[in-house]
């Protein structure tokens, strides 16, 4: 089985988080016996950005011979159709419901990212999304898999706060907030983070730590010096930091978004908010600070685990063969 990853989302120098999860997911397919190479590219709203790598992915093609082109991201489908080899695409969220702007809202662009997505669910011949909320995004057709992202559970790991801390240089008497993302992503909302742990600062002597250019390997520290990771995003497919966070025991407080419901609503010590206005994000920290422990969320670790997900995906590439 040889397959192709076609990907407008992979780590670089200045942002070291990019598609990690794809990169994850692709060494994971390997080590089940996937022969698979990678063609990444970034489109940048460029146009031409997306002609140059259509023009470098059918060279591709014209030199090595594939079973299966995987394309990951809606958006990273432009270069390859009408694709020659059998196509399975992966959606992760925005492809399906759209690009928000710096204003917060949905991006009048955003119909041509949707469109583009639905033509290619229309043209691939299966398709993965990460949670069951973005199916009704999608044509009404058969081979719609959802498989959630899987997480390296061997990364993840709880390991002493006190240790995490020592290594991070926290103080030991703060409380910490985990805004697991880059406060710059306007789909993220750390605005609202901001509003919410203001509300609970005096009573809690808590603050917000941001993972702004953190590499993959280090992010782990910071889940496990952390008190509580909180999650305020506009739309979320099927977020890993959620089961990042599960995989360290580290209490989650989240608005209900993507798949977030179904991995926290049995775990004690984790929160998901009644609605997203900060005072019942902030009531949700006071009561996951309030609890005081780390949860027991590890024991869902095999739920989610990079092996279970690629054996998952193997089976949808061997419908297509």
């Amino acid at each position: 089985m040889r397959v192709i990853v076609v990907s407008n989302q992979w780590p670089s120098l200045g942002r070291p988080q990019n598609g990690i999860f794809v990169v994850e997911q692709v060494e994971s397919l390997r080590k089940e016996g996937v022969s698979l190479d990678v063609f990444t590219f970034r489109g940048r709203k460029n146009p031409l950005n997306y002609l140059r790598a259509r023009i470098q992915f059918r060279g591709i093609l014209a030199k090595k011979k594939y079973d299966i082109v995987h394309v990951q991201f809606g958006q990273s489908g432009f270069p390859v159709l009408p694709s020659p080899v059998p196509v399975v695409v992966t959606f992760y969220g925005s492809d399906l419901v759209g690009l928000v702007g710096s204003n917060g809202h949905y991006r009048p662009d955003s119909f041509i990212l949707n469109y583009g997505s639905y033509f290619l669910a229309k043209s691939a011949k299966e398709i993965i999304v990460v949670a069951e909320n973005l199916r009704k995004y999608l044509p009404k057709r058969p081979g719609i898999h959802v498989i959630p992202q899987g997480i390296d559970t061997q990364l993840f790991r709880p390991i002493p706060q006190k240790t995490a801390r020592d290594k991070l240089n926290l103080p030991p008497d703060k409380k910490f907030i985990l805004f697991p993302a880059n406060p710059q992503n306007p789909v993220k909302r750390y605005s609202l983070a901001q509003r919410a742990v203001e509300q609970i600062k005096k009573d809690t002597n808590a603050d917000i730590l941001s993972l702004i250019n953190v590499p993959h390997e280090k992010v782990p520290l910071f889940m496990n010096a952390c008190d509580a990771l909180l999650l305020t995003s506009r739309h979320e497919g099927s977020p890993t930091v959620i089961k990042e966070a599960l995989s360290c025991n580290l209490p989650v407080v989240s608005v209900d978004v993507g798949d977030v419901r179904k991995w926290i609503q049995s775990i004690d010590g984790c929160v998901l908010t009644k609605d997203d206005s900060p005072e019942s994000i902030a009531a949700g920290l006071k009561e996951v600070l309030r609890f005081n422990r780390r949860t027991k969320g590890r024991e869902l670790a095999s739920e989610f685990d990079l092996k279970k997900t690629a054996r998952r995906i193997i089976r949808v590439y061997e419908k297509v063969l």
